[in-house]
């Protein structure tokens, strides 16, 4: 019984389980090399998202020019999110960042929300008044030429202003921006550091 058997070559076979184990063997780089383009595929869905979701809630800019002085500096770092302007949920004195058509190229502004939908705006003598109460403005010489005009803010409109309003390209002279022009929020300043502030 306990004979081992060899056939005329003198070969021995083998158990069973050493068979299994070889096969094994064959195809475990296969799977490997499969875990391993999963494992790549994963990684640059993950990347994907995070960048996206980055994009949507957290993004950087760059104050420039003087327009929101003394509120934001030429310089300043500051965090935007596209998220508000895709909802359109916005608040009176949010700081926003808006595209605009000037001088035919597309700019980006940031300027402070006075007025939202509903709200009565008159402009007088570049001084800015929402439903009848005063805008408080700096005022550091005169670089626009403004005209007295009012607006009835429809469904979907927003009057924006810079806190430097004499030296403010803004809604006094562009008129009202609408949602698809809102294209940021302002979340914080990140830079200069002994100036972070959460808005």
């Amino acid at each position: 019984m306990g004979q081992k058997y060899k056939n005329v070559d003198g070969y021995e076979p083998r158990a069973i389980y050493d068979i299994i184990d070889d096969w094994k063997l064959v195809k475990m780089p296969q799977k490997q090399k499969e875990s391993f383009v999963k494992s790549i595929v994963v990684d640059i869905l993950l990347s994907a998202a995070i960048l996206a979701g980055l994009f949507m809630f957290f993004w950087p800019a760059v104050v420039n020019g003087p327009s929101m002085e003394p509120t934001f500096l030429s310089g300043d770092y500051v965090i935007i999110s596209r998220f508000s302007a895709l909802t359109g949920r916005f608040s009176h004195n949010d700081f926003v960042a808006s595209r605009i058509y000037e001088n035919g190229r597309y700019i980006t502004i940031i300027k402070r929300l006075v007025a939202i939908e509903g709200d009565y705006v008159e402009v007088k003598n570049g001084i800015v008044f929402v439903n009848g109460e005063e805008i408080y403005q700096y005022s550091y010489g005169v670089i626009y030429d403004i005209q007295n005009r009012s607006f009835l803010l429809n469904k979907g409109e927003f009057f924006v202003t810079g806190d430097n309003g004499m030296q403010s390209l803004d809604s006094r002279i562009i008129g009202p921006l609408t949602q698809n022009q809102i294209i940021a929020r302002v979340l914080l300043r990140i830079f200069p550091f002994s100036k972070f502030e959460i808005f």
